[in-house]
């Protein structure tokens, strides 16, 4: 729970040969705040998105130059209207991204060190919650894990940001993360956010918890 807003979402995802992955997601955005001020006249927004990873070469443990994949994720916002009104040109839009990880055994103090950088080109604004333009700019994130032990890993992630809405200042996103791996079917982590302004409402910081099962 990001501060004034709520985020609920669910996913799904298919791996064949670990060499391509298939994933369905939808998110649901609650606009309390922003009905309250009288910003908004909706409750909620819903963006669901189709998305495809291929990966290209390497191997994140074994290959010392990482593994790189590459990944596309089309978007669409159920919800366009309010978007429209902050000046988005459109309620679709495809990422793209390309991916780098490398993982190593014996990183500090001898724990396994997990590192990932992304370049990703989007159309988005906000991840698509408020819309779409026609063109893709450029954006960067990264993120840093290290395992204290077999089950659990604690890290940072960083997520750069376009800026591009008139009326809807957006910023970039940064959390800390602690992950809980009780055993190779499920995965629990819980992070602290910071989302700087979302929708002209600022200081957008909170928890975030997901659970992931296979």
């Amino acid at each position: 729970r990001p501060g004034d807003f709520d985020v609920t979402a669910l996913a799904a995802a298919a791996n064949w040969s670990n060499r391509l992955e298939v994933s369905l997601a939808s998110q649901r955005l609650d606009l309390g705040a922003l009905v309250e001020q009288g910003v908004a006249s909706q409750a909620d927004l819903r963006l669901d998105t189709f998305g495809l990873k291929w990966r290209l070469a390497g191997d994140p443990i074994y290959d010392p130059r990482g593994q790189f994949s590459l990944g596309l994720q089309y978007k669409r916002n159920a919800d366009f209207e309010l978007a429209r009104q902050a000046g988005a040109e459109q309620d679709h839009g495809v990422d793209v991204y390309l991916a780098w990880s490398r993982v190593w055994l014996d990183g500090p103090w001898h724990r396994p060190l997990l590192l990932n950088a992304t370049l990703r080109a989007s159309q988005a604004h906000q991840t698509g919650f408020l819309g779409f333009d026609s063109d893709h700019r450029l954006n960067a994130e990264g993120s840093v894990g290290l395992f204290l032990s077999r089950n659990w890993l604690i890290g940072a992630e960083y997520r750069n940001k376009p800026d591009r809405l008139p009326f809807a200042a957006e910023e970039d996103w940064a959390d800390l993360f602690v992950a809980w791996f009780p055993n190779k079917r499920w995965q629990l982590a819980m992070a602290w956010l910071n989302l700087g302004e979302i929708g002209g409402v600022e200081g957008q910081r909170g928890w975030y918890l997901t659970v992931q099962g296979r």
